[in-house]
């Protein structure tokens, strides 16, 4: 793997030193490995070390998180914030929303090849009106302006319009409340394509 990331870094004028790039996306101890003996996801952080292997001023990243396990995930999250943080840019494709979330600074939602919405995660949220109630899985009565309850088995998430009115009807009607959020929903769930 180590012989890829020095093929890669011969064609630029100033790359990243192999150790960095190997250490900063999980592959330290596998540098002496061939690239067809690593899992799928030691691939995937093998190719986005590829991307910014010669420093560049800006790198195209297509699901660069796809595939990967939790903690690689955040790892990557990271790298790229780092990046960013340098006077780097980054563009990325995505499906997934909440790498979306996490990372952009804008976002361009694509819907058959037209662009249907613009402006920062939070901003295209805040279009949609939501805002988001969280509680402990429990059964509730039917309350008043739920446009949305989603269920993962721990928790009920309430997508809503008037987060005051829900409260108050939880309230009357004994809810356990210990666990609840209140908030802005967020892109995934603004976009109707959110988990709880």
């Amino acid at each position: 793997m180590r012989e890829i990331l020095e093929l890669v870094r011969a064609h630029y004028p100033r790359p990243l030193p192999p150790s960095d790039l190997l250490e900063r996306f999980g592959l330290a101890a596998l540098g002496s490995r061939q690239a067809g003996g690593l899992s799928g996801g030691q691939r995937r952080r093998l190719a986005v070390a590829l991307a910014f292997a010669g420093d560049p001023e800006l790198v195209f990243l297509d699901e660069p998180s796809s595939g990967l396990d939790a903690a690689s995930r955040r790892s990557l999250w990271q790298s790229v914030r780092d990046f960013v943080t340098r006077g780097r840019a980054i563009l990325l494709t995505t499906h997934d929303l909440v790498e979306a979330e996490a990372l952009a600074t804008r976002v361009v939602v694509l819907e058959r090849g037209r662009v249907v919405l613009e402006g920062s995660a939070a901003e295209i949220a805040a279009r949609s009106g939501l805002q988001r109630v969280r509680i402990r899985l429990q059964p509730l009565p039917d309350l008043p302006g739920v446009e949305q309850l989603l269920e993962n088995g721990r928790h009920l998430t309430l997508l809503v319009r008037e987060a005051g009115e829900v409260l108050r009807a939880l309230v009357a009607a004994d809810a356990d409340l210990r666990e609840l959020e209140v908030g802005q929903a967020g892109l995934e769930h603004a976009l109707g394509e959110g988990e709880p």
